[in-house]
């Protein structure tokens, strides 16, 4: 063995395959959508593990053989990262590092530098790497601590080994304490900044949006939302690009409708993502709270992906846990440039079964759809005003 054998640029996945772990979703598509997700932080997953088991190993998650396989495999293949597609414990997290460890010759192993994560973890460096603006990074950070707190709780376990025993405080557990009450404090901290800057985002709202209508664009992540805002207003330096959570802060543009009294004011929202980690929810709160005051959401499907309905259910349950579920809603089947017509009509028949009333299908890029788009979205909300 040499002394290169891990590379931490190369990660193996691994998921349960049960009728619990995929919460209606395709494993396949979850672990593709995993991969993705990785090669955003500059990861290739080059294998999968897949387990059938109704219920995770509470020591390791996979069962230990299929454990002992996984590392196996890596030692061969000079794979470092290991990366789960549901949410791992810190036993769990400290166990599969014990056992990959195991397994090396002893003189290697305080030369290992394993990684073992999750797609929560994963999701948290990709948000932190897209996050530029002070708003963003308060709430950033805030979504790092509520994930990092579990394993906090753990942090002085190999320490309290070193000294202490039932009934005293050894110094594992005195400084598992410090460091629980640092992080509680500092998110204290964070929230009442976010407090504040909920209450700045209340009055700029009301300055922005005095006399106009409120349109909030919601979706999948990379849906092409940002791509749509850009589109209806005309302004070229909205930001597009073709990757994940491109757009962490909320943009808004005021757009003039044909027929319509009054502005529109345009907000595109971060993008949502399945199995989207309910901390993450949380910290972006008064990023999401935008959505609560639109007059009509408009719901950006990328038709042209072969998951799409799982995608729009993913963004319906979050839309359901931020309360705004009952919000009047225009579906647009984006991306019709990439399909054939029949499959943008079977997309539209299958939504419209399903209780969509407006399901209309555009090409943000080429600005194909658009006139229809906007005589319907000003129909819609004329009749508003109407009521």
């Amino acid at each position: 063995m040499s002394e290169d054998f891990e590379r931490l640029d190369r990660a193996f996945a691994f998921a349960l395959d049960s009728t619990r772990s995929g919460m209606g979703y395709d494993l396949d598509d979850l672990l593709e959508e995993l991969a993705l997700l990785a090669s955003n932080v500059g990861l290739e997953v080059v294998g999968r593990f897949v387990q059938r088991r109704e219920r995770p190993d509470p020591a390791y998650f996979l069962g230990r053989g299929k454990a002992l396989e996984m590392f196996s495999r890596a030692l061969e293949e000079r794979v470092g990262v290991f990366i789960c597609d549901d949410r791992l414990t810190p036993g769990q997290v400290r166990n599969l590092k014990e056992l990959y460890l195991s397994l090396l010759p002893q003189r290697f192993r305080p030369l290992s530098r394993v990684r073992i994560t999750d797609r929560a973890g994963v999701i948290m460096e990709i948000f932190e790497s897209r996050a530029h603006t002070a708003e963003a990074k308060l709430q950033v950070e805030l979504a790092r601590l509520k994930y990092e707190l579990p394993f906090a709780r753990g942090y002085g376990l190999q320490m309290s080994r070193t000294g202490g025993g039932i009934g005293t405080r050894g110094p594992g557990e005195q400084e598992t304490e410090r460091v629980r009450r640092a992080i509680y404090r500092r998110i204290a901290q964070l929230e009442e900044r976010l407090e504040r800057v909920r209450e700045q985002r209340k009055l700029r709202r009301a300055r922005r949006s005095e006399g106009a209508f409120q349109l909030s664009l919601v979706g999948y992540t990379n849906s092409g939302k940002s791509t749509l805002l850009s589109a209806l207003s005309g302004d070229r330096s909205v930001y597009v690009e073709d990757k994940l959570f491109a757009t962490l802060d909320p943009l808004s543009r005021r757009v003039f409708l044909p027929g319509l009294r009054g502005a529109v004011v345009v907000s595109d929202t971060v993008g949502f993502i399945r199995k989207l980690p309910p901390f993450l929810v949380a910290a972006f709160r008064a990023t999401l709270e935008e959505l609560q005051y639109a007059d009509l959401l408009l719901h950006v499907v990328d038709v042209s992906r072969p998951d799409y309905l799982e995608l729009v259910s993913a963004v319906e349950e979050v839309l359901r846990e931020v309360g705004v579920a009952d919000k009047p809603v225009v579906l647009l089947l984006n991306k019709v440039d990439l399909v054939g017509p029949s499959d943008v009509e079977s997309a539209r028949a299958r939504f419209r079964g399903a209780g969509y009333e407006d399901v209309l299908p555009i090409s943000a890029k080429m600005g194909w759809g658009l006139d229809v788009l906007t005589s319907r979205v000003a129909e819609i909300l004329s009749s508003t005003v109407a009521r």
